[in-house]
């Protein structure tokens, strides 16, 4: 099987420390980065704390299942893929699972190699939920910008282009302030927002100089109208560079057509 997608950051988590030392050591040969849980609660903290791609659960864990860590890694911001593990398979279970949003649901004892395989189907589930979710929010932003002719619909594009920014620079936050006659107005956010909390944001626009920011996280928005920004996950590639940048021209295009059509409008946020 192909192993296009790592290496992954894997959670496992299982009360039973001879099954989280295996499965741990194992992935690690494999390359992967793993971390380990052996209760659910601590399961669910590192899941909302770290950047995970794929959480291995044990349907039986202590104080909190891995059915409701499944649950949870799929309302994330950032989706979780999950395989779930059961040491009493039951039929109901296995479907919860499912329904859930777990990629697979494998029953004690297992070989290793099979899990892996199942990590492996799982992560390109993933990514291709991801990429269709993403071309689907592109799509909707271009046919918004593209017909958006009323200063009311201005919220649900600042939405959608925080939301396609973040995809798009595979960014924990986002966020995009616009310059109002009091001061700096956060318009729209995205992700687990903690970095990016504050009120002047031209700060970020010196990028790597600004340690909320991996380089070319930042980009004004007209004549510093506005400001988009990312931050978290992986430093920005001259490709994730280039999409924000693209993302903050048309945010600037808008504002030159919503208030008067045409190549003389005047900018909305004048």
């Amino acid at each position: 099987m192909s192993e296009t997608f790592s290496p992954m950051r894997v959670l496992v988590a299982d009360e039973d420390d001879v099954v989280v030392e295996l499965v741990t050591e194992y992935l690690r040969a494999r390359g992967q980065r793993v971390w380990a849980a052996h209760e659910g609660r601590e399961a669910a903290d590192l899941l909302q704390r770290e950047r995970v791609d794929l959480l291995v659960a044990d349907e039986g864990l202590p104080q909190q299942s891995g059915l409701e860590l499944c649950a949870l890694a799929g309302r994330l911001a950032r989706p979780v893929a999950t395989v779930v593990l059961s040491a009493r398979p039951t039929v109901d279970a296995c479907r919860s699972a499912l329904l859930l949003g777990a990629a697979d649901y494998l029953v004690k004892p297992f070989r290793l190699r099979d899990l892996y395989a199942a990590c492996l189907r799982a992560a390109q589930q993933r990514e291709a939920a991801r990429a269709r979710a993403a071309a689907a929010d592109r799509a909707q932003l271009m046919e918004l910008a593209w017909g958006l002719a009323d200063e009311d619909e201005l919220p649900h594009l600042y939405g959608l282009v925080t939301q396609v920014a973040r995809a798009e620079a595979e960014a924990d936050e986002v966020a995009l302030w616009v310059r109002s006659p009091h001061g700096w107005d956060a318009v729209a956010r995205g992700g687990v927002v903690r970095e990016l909390e504050q009120g002047d944001p031209t700060a970020l626009l010196t990028g790597a100089e600004d340690p909320r920011c991996a380089a070319g996280g930042a980009y004004r928005v007209g004549a510093l109208q506005g400001v988009l920004a990312v931050a978290g996950g992986e430093p920005r590639s001259s490709a994730h560079r280039a999409r924000i940048a693209q993302l903050a021209q048309l945010i600037e295009r808008v504002w030159a057509g919503v208030d008067t059509p045409g190549p003389a409008a005047r900018p909305l946020f004048a």
